[in-house]
């Protein structure tokens, strides 16, 4: 267990019909996430950019998840209330004075306006 905390992992799901009037297929999240417990959730910095005509809030955030965590780059995750999107493939989290795997380092964004 890394930390005590439990997220919620919301993978992305194929959506019929199978594509987009371009041919680009469809993707859609479950309504209910899968609960990971024993994780840790740190939330990062934020940016406000400045754009004629909108109000937007970019927040960035960091997820320490248990080895063997389901969890991609295409996923969204729930954690402290707010939805993030996954933000790059995760990483394993490896210590080269420890031969245990700890877990999984995942970045995640969420954009706001």
């Amino acid at each position: 267990m890394i930390g005590r905390e439990t997220v919620e992992v919301f993978p992305r799901e194929e959506d019929d019909p199978a594509t987009d009037r371009n041919g680009k297929p469809r993707w859609r999240f479950p309504e209910v996430g899968t609960p990971v417990r024993g994780c840790a959730f740190s939330e990062g910095a934020s940016d406000e950019p400045l754009e004629v005509g909108r109000n937007a809030t970019i927040s960035d955030a960091q997820l320490l998840a248990p080895v063997g965590t389901a969890v991609s780059e295409h996923d969204r995750v729930r954690a402290r209330g707010r939805m993030y999107e996954v933000d790059g493939q995760p990483q394993e989290w490896r210590s080269r004075t420890m031969s245990r795997r700890p877990g999984l380092v995942v970045n995640l964004n969420r954009v706001e306006g």
